[in-house]
């Protein structure tokens, strides 16, 4: 006579079933949550710097240090993106390839000569046009910079990230120069896709940047050092759901050789639990991968979640294996064992594909 699975059997096996998926559900749930709670903040955060960028409280005061000075010598200025190099998130930098162009009346000036990356450093500079008719100017350089940034981990790779060029000049105050966003010929989205991360918008503004004052400012009567400052912002997109792929496709694979063991029998003792076993620690070098390619963060970030769930995921699998193990060989208890199996399996899966599903989702901008 065939062994009878007693209703006790099954509601354990259920319990043990609905525990997982629980589990599964509320940590999606909270992970869902948080990356909410960063997109939130984020978006925030970058409507704030649009707002004071845009409209700048300390203009009257340079209108009034005016009175006293010469009118500032305008500079029209814009600028256009060549190519994207070098996207470093440790090193919280990245190098860009830009064109930059000038056009002012005063003699004195000399724009391109004496222009900065405020926020970056200057690799390369070459003037490629230089054009005089009558009392106009015009130069265009081709300069490739490193930019310094300070990139969120915490909804990578899904996350837009705010990319800004600074620039002033390093000799001009904003009494002497005052520079004009030429907006005329600068259109982003227009320009060919760049690799590794696509623009989704741009903006182009000038604002005033305050220095304060130095010892050598004073005297009485002097005024508030500032200086004209071309901010040109770009918001641009990684490509998410592939270099996602790419960063985790040793855990997936590590969780998919895990789910193997629940085809072989529980009294196979080295394929059942060494696939699992070998699994976590090939998981466990997956994290530290990820790990290194990105910022510290004292937050739970989308990438510390997603090597999480592998991780306990893996462990669950040799705690079932364990219980399969009792039930099959000290209990005697082949078919239980195996219906244990399958639909542990099928918890499992389901809850860990789900997971790694919605995760994403969340993340996206």
């Amino acid at each position: 006579m065939g062994e009878k699975i007693s209703r006790v059997s099954h509601c354990l096996i259920a319990a043990w079933c609905a525990g997982i998926l629980i589990l599964f559900f509320a940590y999606g749930l909270k992970g869902v949550l948080l990356l909410e709670q960063y997109r939130a903040e984020t978006e925030g955060a970058r409507a704030t710097w649009i707002a004071s960028s845009t409209m700048d409280p300390r203009a009257p005061a340079l209108e009034e240090q005016a009175v006293a000075e010469p009118k500032p010598a305008d500079v029209r200025t814009g600028i256009e993106i060549n190519r994207f190099e070098a996207f470093s998130l440790v090193e919280s930098g990245w190098t860009v390839d830009f064109d930059i162009w000038f056009r002012w009346t005063d003699d004195a000036l000399n724009p391109g000569e004496t222009f900065n990356v405020v926020n970056g450093e200057i690799l390369r500079r070459e003037r490629k046009k230089q054009i005089v008719r009558g009392s106009e100017r015009y130069e265009q350089y081709r300069v490739t910079a490193r930019v310094s940034k300070t990139f969120d981990p915490s909804r990578f790779p899904f996350n837009d990230e705010g990319l800004v060029i600074h620039i002033e000049d390093e000799e001009h105050g904003a009494g002497e120069l005052r520079y004009v966003a030429d907006t005329g010929i600068v259109d982003l989205p227009y320009l060919p896709t760049f690799r590794p991360v696509r623009v989704k918008t741009s903006l182009l503004l000038v604002k005033l940047h305050d220095y304060g004052r130095s010892s050598a400012d004073d005297a009485p009567g002097a005024g508030v050092r500032m200086n004209s400052a071309l901010i040109f912002a770009m918001l641009a997109e990684p490509p998410g759901m592939s270099l996602f792929i790419r960063l985790f496709q040793a855990l997936f694979a590590s969780v998919a050789i895990a789910f193997i063991v629940f085809f072989i029998k529980p009294i196979h003792v080295d394929p059942r639990f060494g696939l699992s076993v070998g699994a976590f620690f090939a998981a466990v070098g997956n994290n530290i991968y990820v790990a290194s390619q990105l910022p510290q963060s004292d937050r739970m970030t989308l990438t510390a979640m997603v090597n999480l769930i592998g991780l306990i995921t893996i462990f669950l699998t040799i705690v079932q294996s364990a219980v399969s193990l009792y039930v099959l060989d000290t209990m005697g208890r082949p078919r239980l064992s195996k219906l244990f199996d399958m639909v542990s399996f099928a918890a499992l899966f389901l809850g860990y594909v789900a997971v790694n599903v919605i995760l994403p989702l969340a993340a996206r901008s």
